[in-house]
């Protein structure tokens, strides 16, 4: 088993522990471990591995995290509705709720 594989068997572990974990912190460090496995590939020494590694995590962490959270939060908002009636509107195959709401924005 070369160490590549040791990379990407890691970055699965950590792929397969964010499924139990929130916030998609545990997701930035597979990230950070695809980066180490690209450095292995590149031919790079293990301390250069494991600063690709820590480089890649952290600005998956900085950048990605912060998108993933937005977008999640967003979904959130969505759960607000469920259950209430709606109808489609067929010009742009909109939906629109049949409640009266002044802060409803689809």
């Amino acid at each position: 088993m070369e160490v590549w594989h040791i990379w990407i068997i890691i970055a699965l572990l950590f792929f397969i522990l964010e499924i139990f974990t929130p916030g998609f912190a545990v997701a930035c460090l597979s990230i950070g471990a695809i980066g180490g496995a690209i450095a292995t590939l590149a031919g790079w020494e293990f301390k250069f591995q494991l600063l690709v590694f820590a480089i890649t995590s952290i600005v998956a962490l900085v950048s990605v995290r912060p998108l993933v959270i937005k977008f999640l939060k967003s979904k959130k908002k969505l759960t607000a509705t469920i259950g209430k009636p709606f109808a489609l509107m067929p010009p742009a195959w909109t939906v629109a709720p049949l409640f009266a709401s002044p802060r409803w924005t689809a």
